[in-house]
Formats: structure tokens, sequence, C-alpha cells
């Protein structure tokens, strides 16, 4: 067994973070324990926009085939004057944002993201899923 696969990272937490540094590791040959303290995952929250940093990384790990169907993609941001809603400023997005950037910038519920996460971790056999568990302290131990 090589060092990687010696050691076990364990993770607080199974929110968006959480799932996606699980995903990482797991991607690295890490084998991943990640604790939640619900009873079952749930998704807290509103919408949030994906920049494409940050869809690249949610297709590297697989994750943004699944959530795609559930997101937008905006054309445009277009920032206008409050009273008179005259437009002053566009930044194109959609097919512009992708062919630019190489990966689609995305507005998504939080739960549609948690999801789409959830049911990729439950694919790997390297990540165990804890639920129902608080963690109430960490210790280290002496190896290096």
């Amino acid at each position: 067994m090589n060092e990687a696969r010696s050691r076990q990272v364990v993770i607080a937490g199974a929110g968006i973070a959480g799932l996606t540094a699980a995903l990482a590791l797991a991607e690295r040959g890490l084998p991943v324990k990640l604790f939640e303290q619900a009873k079952q995952l749930q998704a807290a929250g509103s919408g949030l926009q994906l920049a494409p940093n940050a869809t690249r990384i949610l297709r590297r790990l697989g994750v943004l085939d699944r959530l795609l169907p559930n997101a937008v993609r905006p054309e445009a941001v277009v920032l206008k004057d409050a009273k008179s809603l005259r437009e002053l400023a566009r930044v194109p997005l959609g097919q512009a944002a992708e062919k630019r950037w190489g990966a689609p910038y995305l507005v998504a519920h939080r739960a549609d993201l948690q999801a789409a996460l959830a049911e990729e971790v439950a694919g790997w056999s390297d990540i165990e899923l804890v639920t129902g568990a608080r963690v109430t302290g960490i210790a280290a131990d002496q190896r290096s």
C-alpha cells in the first residue's frame, strides 16, 4: 500500500465545501471519511453564481453534467442605473463566456449543487459519508 493510501483524510461537514474537498482528495487517491452532523444532507441557502473557474473544476470532478439540467446560463450581466434603468455596463456571458474561458458561467440553487456533489460522492468507494455524527475534537498522531 502506498503512503497516500495508508492515510485517511477526515472532513467535518458535508456541505458544498466538504463534498468538493472529498471528491478532490479521492481523485488524488486519498481515502476520505466525511462526517455530517445532520441525519441526512440538507441544503440551506439560496442561489449562487458559478464562474467558469468553478465550473471547470466541477467538470473535472464529474459533477458539472449532473448540475447542468438544474442550472441557468445567463446571456449577460447587465448593470443599470437604479432610477432611470439606463444600461451602464454589460458583460457578455452565455456562449461568449464558454468560448473565452473554456467553461460555462452558471447560476444555480445551492441545493442543486449540493445534490449533484452528493450524487458524485456516492459513486466513490474511497469516500465514506457518515451522517448523524458530530465532530467534537481532533487529535493528530506523530507521523509526519
